[in-house]
């Protein structure tokens, strides 16, 4: 549709469907790539145009580009393409069915992303140069420095970090979900108040990932207009979250570093609104956590109240560490967190992470009785079927694997929050703001309006971005603001550039 529209055609939304949604509702666990799909449902063939195109590569030294039109291997896979959509589209209809309202709020969001992903977002070029260069600067000198130090050849390899620490007399007791011993950002952060090298191994690895996934990507993906744009695939993951790459803007770090590219064009400002609290606010609705819920409705910051019942002091008086805890706990919650996992997340012990736990559980009774409820209706679903299910509260089924009945409220929720934010985007779109869309990362929409127009457009957006409906006990609200650049709402930070020029950066402290 993208590719169409650009060329001045657009395709009326009634008469588009979409396989690759509907092999996602039926099967939110396999792949729904056409290939995949089709040799599940149609037989192993299916996939025999895509062996013989290899095969053509490999003995002629093509590739897509350059192997012949003519060659009988390019065009029987390509003709076969649209033979094999058809008929796999002909089978999932009727699995479609039962999630028929979930299939139109898809179809219709996709809409939303194709207008967004042909505006694109406005790029600030010599920001993205400067940050390059000083990222590179960095990343050669720490490298430098634990080579010459720790003689770590590859900082960037697991396995020689693990050497390194267990060397230095760590002891590394987190897996991987295969098993494999742990080295990621939470081992390191935990490790370097006795490790300093692990502290200068996570700037070496920060700095890294900046450049290859944003500085690097953004100077590649740039157009003759300055604009980039983002591909956003509406369901790209088992919850129905989506997700965003070329650039990856789903995973882009807290701050304004990276957000400090993206700038409005000439003439117009950006909105960012975003729900304020919204898997928190998701979970005390859905559990009818009457505390919980009732702080929400004080206005009360809920990181901070929690932190303050749960240490037994004033509110004036919780630190940043102990709200960081207690934020950290609610999210344990939603994702179905261990103590060990919580206790890494919050850099506690494993004693704390437990004795807090215990008194959240004392606080909220009510989250704890709705995530027993929650694995248990899992359980249920089980009987007679290879796996079980979670349900949005839209009727999406989200399968679950045997013995991973904890993740169904993490499946609930962010399958709700999923389906809310995608349909107020749906509802932007109806009332005409859909022009000014650019960017949807988790729950923040990115609006891009002319000057003259951004105060009305943002109390519109943020009056329509409330919902109610998809989790009544409390419902979904929205903030936002006005920006020239991406990252002005991070304005109480110092720019990503500048947190990196003192000439020794992290090296003298991790000495």
């Amino acid at each position: 549709m993208k590719f169409l529209k650009a060329d001045g055609c657009s395709i009326p939304q009634h008469l588009v469907h979409d396989g690759m949604i509907m092999g996602h509702l039926c099967d939110p666990v396999r792949s729904n790539r056409l290939k995949d799909t089709a040799a599940r449902m149609l037989g192993a063939e299916a996939k025999d145009g895509q062996s013989d195109l290899k095969l053509a590569y490999k003995n002629g030294g093509w590739d897509f580009r350059t192997i012949p039109v003519d060659h009988p291997a390019y065009w029987v896979y390509s003709a076969l393409d649209t033979v094999l959509t058809s008929r796999v589209v002909e089978k999932l209809w009727k699995g479609t069915q039962p999630y028929r309202y979930a299939y139109e709020i898809e179809m219709a969001f996709i809409h939303v992303l194709r207008d967004a992903e042909i505006s694109g977002m406005n790029v600030d070029v010599p920001y993205v140069r400067r940050a390059a260069s000083k990222y590179e600067e960095v990343k050669g000198r720490l490298e430098a420095y634990l080579f010459d130090v720790y003689g770590l050849v590859k900082p960037g390899s697991d396995a020689q970090v693990i050497a390194l620490l267990q060397r230095l007399g760590a002891t590394l007791t987190h897996r991987t979900d295969r098993g494999n011993i742990s080295v990621d950002n939470e081992v390191l952060m935990s490790l370097k108040g006795q490790f300093p090298v692990a502290g200068v191994i996570q700037e070496y690895r920060r700095a890294s990932y900046l450049l290859s996934s944003f500085f690097w990507k953004l100077q590649e993906l740039v157009d003759s207009s300055g604009a980039v744009h983002p591909s956003t695939k509406p369901v790209g993951a088992r919850t129905g979250r989506t997700s965003v790459t070329d650039p990856p803007l789903q995973t882009v770090p807290r701050g304004r570093v990276v957000r400090d590219a993206f700038v409005a064009r000439e003439g117009h400002m950006l909105i960012s609104a975003d729900y304020s609290g919204m898997e928190l606010r998701a979970m005390a609705g859905d559990a009818n956590e009457e505390t919980m819920i009732a702080a929400f409705e004080r206005g009360d910051d809920v990181h901070t109240w929690t932190a303050a019942q749960i240490y037994s002091i004033p509110l004036e008086q919780v630190t940043r560490q102990q709200r960081d805890i207690a934020k950290n706990s609610g999210f344990a919650k939603i994702y179905g967190a261990g103590v060990e996992t919580f206790s890494l997340t919050a850099g506690i012990s494993m004693e704390e992470g437990a004795a807090f736990l215990d008194k959240y559980d004392e606080l909220f009774p009510g989250v704890k009785i709705w995530q027993g409820e929650l694995v248990h209706k899992v359980m249920q679903t089980r009987k007679g079927h290879e796996w079980g299910w979670a349900e949005t509260p839209f009727g999406r089924h989200l399968s679950i694997e045997p013995g991973e009945e904890y993740k169904a409220p993490n499946y609930r929720i962010q399958g709700g929050c999923a389906e809310a934010a995608k349909r107020r985007a749906i509802a932007l779109d109806a009332a005409g703001l859909g022009e000014f869309f650019r960017l949807f990362v988790h729950d923040e929409f990115i609006l891009e309006v002319p000057t003259e127009y951004v105060d009305e457009v943002l109390a519109r957006t943020i009056e329509i971005m409330r919902d109610d409906q998809t989790f009544p006990r409390l419902p979904l609200v929205a903030e936002g603001e006005t920006v020239v650049r991406w990252g002005d709402k991070y304005s109480k930070e110092k720019n990503g550039l500048l947190d990196v020029d003192h000439p020794n950066y992290e090296l003298e402290a991790a000495v």
